[in-house]
């Protein structure tokens, strides 16, 4: 963008209602370096560093600043010299059993909730019209940006999504491996005793392929079981949790061909329709699930199989291409 650029000098004005009621006009310019300045009814051009003077950064301690570097340095000290005694409690932490986890968090949670009311409320987060439970989650986890973060620390964490959102004993998990390498592809979760499951209607299995994000570095299919089975109720299917290889010990190619298999395995094995097919990938997962179906698009069709389940209007020869996608964050 330069000097010359279409944008310079042009504005636009917006009639807007402000929160003590009033209403004004605001101004939106694009300037010769491609900076947006607003300007409200009082004609007061509110910059990005203007914005920030107006929000709670840092908890509003003055002295705290992540760009720091003394101060970066003292927290590291501290949390490498706890590091053996972490590993200790987030292993006896794994030995308790799931359930016993959830209570004893959500417990956790709320004394910390009632303790933050009681004491800081809402003096820590952006702005005070957030959520109390917003005020004392940006207290909580505003210390990790100070601390190293770890290849273990970050599979561990996302592992403990399951910790939050626990999977219920009425759920059916079946593991499914590979025809003829025997590798394990992932699992299939279906909901026990649903009236409206697609067994009892009749009609073609719905699944959704889902692929856990990490950022191609963590995830795992246990941490995920929990939020999957939500979506199945939601929707009314199966969810199929597609297994894949994760960096540095491998590559992102091998994670794309841990994905196609699983894909592939499901469609010609397990006779499930691409056009009954809804991919969910979840952050890297979305980025994994677009490549998915760039490779699938290149390839063209399937052959149907008998015994497939088919809806009514497809054809003799099915594209690859899965129903659609949802990416979240990818």
């Amino acid at each position: 963008c330069t000097s010359s650029s279409p944008f310079q000098d042009k504005g636009r004005s917006f009639s807007v209602k402000h929160t003590d009621g009033s209403v004004g006009n605001v101004d939106v310019t694009f300037t010769s370096t491609c900076e947006m300045v607003v300007e409200n009814h009082n004609h007061m051009a509110l910059t990005a560093a203007k914005v920030n003077e107006t929000l709670n950064l840092n908890l509003g301690i003055r002295i705290l600043n992540p760009m720091n570097r003394k101060l970066r340095t003292f927290i590291r000290v501290i949390v490498k010299s706890v590091i053996p005694l972490a590993k200790v409690i987030g292993y006896l932490w794994k030995v308790i059993p799931l359930r016993v986890r959830y209570h004893a968090a959500m417990l956790l949670w709320k004394i910390y909730l009632f303790l933050h009311k009681l004491t800081l409320g809402r003096l820590t987060g952006l702005h005070r019209d957030c959520s109390l439970e917003y005020h004392a989650l940006t207290t909580m986890a505003y210390w990790s940006r100070y601390m190293p973060m770890t290849l273990g620390l970050m599979r561990f964490s996302l592992n403990q999504l399951q910790v939050y959102h626990p999977p219920s004993n009425g759920i059916e998990v079946t593991k499914v491996f590979h025809e003829t390498t025997g590798v394990f592809l992932g699992v299939f979760l279906r909901i026990k005793n649903n009236d409206k499951d697609w067994r009892k209607r009749g009609g073609p299995r719905r699944v959704i392929f889902w692929i856990y994000g990490g950022a191609y570095l963590s995830g795992d299919i246990e941490g995920n079981l929990g939020i999957a089975e939500k979506y199945a109720r939601e929707c009314n299917c199966d969810v199929f949790m597609a297994q894949h290889r994760l960096l540095p010990e491998h590559d992102l190619e091998d994670a794309i061909n841990d994905i196609y298999d699983a894909y592939h395995h499901i469609v010609t094995i397990c006779l499930v329709s691409p056009l009954c097919i809804q991919l969910l990938g979840i952050s890297s997962g979305g980025g994994l699930a677009v490549l998915l179906m760039q490779r699938l698009a290149k390839e063209g069709h399937y052959a149907q199989k008998n015994g497939m389940q088919v809806i009514e209007s497809e054809e003799v020869k099915l594209n690859k291409m899965p129903l659609g996608a949802v990416l979240m964050n990818p």
